[in-house]
């Protein structure tokens, strides 16, 4: 497979359910020292790529990652995608938009970092967060008038 067509294939398969055979084949085209960046964590190697599967497997009822919209480059995929779900604590259904950058490298994904607001997609929500958040944002928003 060349290089294009795994960055495609692996686009694919992000939005696959995350059963044991799909993750092993994203784990599996893995470089040995890849790095995976969100707003909450950086992992790094395969394992910390499986942790990252296998906590949205264990903590999301009924997740689904759809890209909206991907561009690649050479050995880098971009795309702005939808994630949704219901968290095991939860029975509300959540919505998560953003960005992610994927850099292959020899047919490995080297890093994975991706970019999205956990402020106004997750801690709005949060009961006493929330409040807060919002009060900050209200402060930071800019006055057209």
């Amino acid at each position: 497979m060349n290089q294009e067509d795994l960055i495609m294939e692996f686009a694919y398969r992000l939005e696959r359910p995350l059963q044991d055979e799909n993750i092993e084949w994203l784990v599996g085209h893995c470089a040995k020292d890849v790095i995976f960046l969100d707003p909450f964590n950086e992992l790094s190697g395969p394992t910390g790529y499986r942790a990252m599967l296998n906590d949205v497997r264990e903590r999301c009822r009924e997740f689904r990652f759809t890209w909206c919209h991907t561009q690649t480059s050479n050995d880098v995929l971009m795309g702005r995608w939808k994630m949704t779900f219901i968290p095991t604590t939860s029975n509300k259904t959540w919505v998560i938009r953003g960005m992610s950058e994927l850099t292959f490298n020899d047919g490995l994904l080297c890093r994975h970092e991706d970019h999205w607001d956990p402020g106004s997609q997750i801690f709005v929500h949060v009961p006493w967060i929330g409040r807060l958040w919002r009060f900050v944002y209200r402060r930071l928003e800019i006055n057209q008038g």
